[in-house]
């Protein structure tokens, strides 16, 4: 008998617990980020909308009162097909900004209420900042929390997909406007399309299974918030912001000088932010970050006073008392710059003749002239014979800073198409002044002429040459009969260790016996550029040239970086026991990354500032069906599209679905990596890990990829991208 009644007491303590509810949909909206006409359009009232991997999506309100005041135990989405589909990730994310749903009843029409660029385009509310759109609050932007699941097929043509507990709570504590719902997506870029609230009986819901009662409201938070330059800007100044995480809260409300404080300004408790599918991939081996969570409020007044009041919300809505204090903002970072006045380069500049048959004038390093018509190409200086930055027609004017290497070009221009030039040689002098320049920190470059895209001839190409090296018009190895000018393209670098001030010299230029003597003038400013770059002028390019050494020392000499993909080292082994062959590999980049390679250039023995990483899904396993649990077809070069589709619909998760040896792998060699640099002290390179994959080029190039991890469009890539690069965490 006892049994009897504690099976009885334990049935009515669970249906105590235990209820479902229904969640209806009241608005929903379909917003088009595909192109610029669509992202100005609505429809919120069209019976059903688009969604299509990044390109299209919604936002669903729902009325969340039957939930609130409970605990979450599950929750359920529930989406009714309005046609064929291509669908299997479902992607959703809570809202960080309140929207109108417009009165708009067809597929991209009139803007009304909320489009992709404005959460109200009649009150010109954007989503967030200034120039947002709306995906800056959703999917993780603008401190949004998100979840993805495969969807479930269900009778009638319904699908669902989980949603985990946060995504209702966010929801009930209002710091949330509905769902975003996206799909992953195929290369098919497939038009799936899904009913509305508008549709009636095929509306969106969620269905709820809801627990114990939620009647504590959470203790009074503990905020701190002081001036912060941080996040300052030209003309304004901001405030940080940081409150001590509790058990108790799932979010907060800030309101400053009693405005609300918008959703997207304000980050949820680090555990709530790392809810979903996809952070749970990210957490994997790492934990969740602890600690305060810390914010910033900006565009503030500088050194002005503000009253801050910060409520902390629980997951069932209730709040607590609000915590209130006053707050200055932040200075301005650093003194207000005034720039001089900048003015274009007036007058004329006449055209100096160089004996009877030439003529010569001087232009910026950048411009280019045509070398059959003598015009200026692209239109980005003054028309012959006018006055322009670095040429008044009487003295070459340049300023720079110690270190910086200058530059400008002398056109040297035939009178006649009948009569060529010969023995054109160029002869640079030294400068003087506050000290001196000398003339080995002057070089000389032959354009060479080559025809654009377009079929149109250039110049193209720097060819060193010497002082005193013959040149003629038409170039003799160019052979190009209308040519009527050659362009020299002159770099004059400051060194180091020389003076401010004002230097002068000259640069000679000679036609057969006839010549002509250019001054220079330049002012060396007080400063120094440091020989470390600040900023990367990457040279990207997908193979390894021969010459390697060759092309980091001409980009390094002129302040830019080559970063080829990608040398590798030779391996042998499996799984735990793969091992790195250190020979080639160091042979071929170690004084690169020692900065060996460039003890003769101006920057001397700086290492080059990045490179990649050889890893790569094949590399340092190559994939196969051993270490890839797919099924499917594996397609090689000249196969069908579909078979791509087909892995992006049915392959399993690639974080389970890789085996052990090949994450051992990676792991193994990630390590030697480690190790080994730390050995040889190559510590000043940024070696980065590039995963260069597209999937479509296992059909037309014969690669072994599944996943498109350079310039990832579609979920699966995304999921992809996400493991490889958290392996490295």
């Amino acid at each position: 008998m006892k049994h009897i009644y504690a099976l009885l007491f334990f049935a009515l303590t669970a249906s105590t617990f235990a209820q479902s509810v229904k969640l209806n949909a009241t608005a929903d909206i379909w917003l088009s980020d595909a192109n610029n006409q669509e992202r100005a359009s609505s429809s919120g009232l069209l019976d059903r909308m688009k969604i299509k991997t990044i390109q299209e999506m919604g936002a669903i309100r729902f009325d969340v009162g039957p939930a609130k005041g409970k605990t979450v135990k599950k929750a359920t989405l529930f989406l009714h097909l309005a046609g064929k589909d291509k669908l299997r990730h479902i992607r959703v994310s809570t809202i960080s900004q309140t929207w109108v749903e417009g009165k708009t009843k067809k597929g991209y029409g009139k803007a009304d209420g909320a489009t992709y660029w404005h959460a109200d385009h009649n009150s010109n509310k954007r989503w967030s900042h200034e120039s947002s759109e709306f995906a800056d609050v959703i999917m993780g932007s603008g401190f949004s929390i998100t979840h993805y699941d495969d969807l479930k097929r269900e009778k009638g043509g319904w699908i669902s997909v989980s949603l985990t507990p946060e995504l209702i709570y966010a929801l009930v504590a209002g710091k949330s406007d509905g769902l975003a719902i996206m799909e992953g997506g195929t290369i098919l870029y497939f038009n799936n399309f899904i009913h509305t609230v508008q549709s009636r009986k095929f509306a969106p819901y969620i269905m709820v299974e809801l627990g114990k009662a939620l009647t504590k409201a959470p203790a009074k938070p503990s905020v701190t918030a002081k001036p912060d330059t941080k996040m300052a800007a030209v003309k304004t100044g901001a405030i940080k912001v940081t409150i001590k995480t509790a058990a108790d809260t799932f979010c907060w409300k800030v309101k400053l000088n009693g405005k609300d404080v918008p959703m997207w300004q304000v980050p949820f408790p680090h555990a709530v932010q790392a809810s979903g599918k996809e952070q749970e991939h990210i957490e994997t081996g790492r934990g969740v970050q602890k600690g305060p969570v810390s914010f910033y409020l900006n565009g503030l007044k500088p050194n002005a006073s503000y009253k801050l009041e910060v409520t902390a919300i629980g997951r069932g809505g209730l709040a607590s008392k609000p915590v209130k204090l006053t707050c200055k903002a932040s200075p301005i970072p650093g003194k207000p710059v005034t720039l001089g006045k900048i003015s274009k380069p007036k007058g004329k500049a006449g055209l100096l003749a160089l004996g009877k048959d030439a003529k010569l004038w001087v232009v910026p390093g950048l411009v280019k002239i045509d070398p059959l018509t003598s015009q200026v190409m692209n239109k980005d200086m003054p028309a012959k014979g006018n006055a322009n930055s670095v040429w008044n027609g009487k003295t070459i004017g340049l300023h720079g800073a110690k270190g910086e290497t200058l530059s400008f070009q002398l056109v040297i221009e035939r009178n006649n198409e009948n009569t060529a030039l010969g023995q054109i040689t160029i002869i640079p002098q030294g400068l003087k002044g506050a000290g001196e320049i000398g003339v080995k920190n002057i070089a000389l470059f032959k354009n060479w002429i080559s025809k654009n895209k377009s079929g149109k001839w250039q110049p193209a190409y720097q060819i060193p040459i010497e002082n005193n090296t013959a040149l003629t018009i038409p170039d003799a190895k160019r052979k190009l009969a209308k040519q009527m000018n050659q362009t020299v393209y002159v770099d004059l670098h400051i060194p180091k260790t020389a003076k401010a001030g004002v230097y002068k010299g000259s640069i000679q230029v000679k036609a057969g016996d006839a010549s002509v003597s250019l001054p220079i003038k330049i002012n060396v400013h007080n400063f120094t550029l440091p020989d470390t770059l600040s900023f990367w002028v990457e040279l990207n390019t997908y193979n390894v040239p021969k010459e390697l050494l060759a092309f980091h020392q001409l980009t390094h000499q002129n302040r830019l970086v080559f970063n080829p993909w990608v040398p590798r080292p030779k391996l042998s082994g499996k799984g735990e026991g793969r091992k790195v062959d250190w020979k080639r590999y160091d042979k071929q980049v170690g004084s690169i990354l020692s900065g060996a390679a460039f003890k003769n250039n101006h920057r001397a023995g700086i290492p080059t500032p990045c490179m990649y990483l050889p890893f790569a899904d094949s590399w340092p396993t190559p994939l196969s069906p051993d270490n890839y649990a797919y099924k499917g077809n594996w397609v090689k070069r000249g196969g069908k599209k579909q078979d791509l589709v087909n892995h992006t619909l049915t392959s399993p998760y690639i974080g389970k679905a890789l085996s052990k040896e090949y994450k051992d792998a990676f792991l193994s060699v990630q390590k030697q990596f480690v190790e080994h640099f730390k050995t040889k002290g190559w510590n000043k390179t940024e070696m980065q890990c590039f995963y260069g994959g597209k999937k479509t080029h296992r059909i037309e190039w014969g690669a072994n990829m599944w996943w498109t991890t350079d310039e990832p469009y579609h979920w699966d890539d995304w999921l992809g991208l996400q493991f490889f690069c958290n392996l490295w965490t």
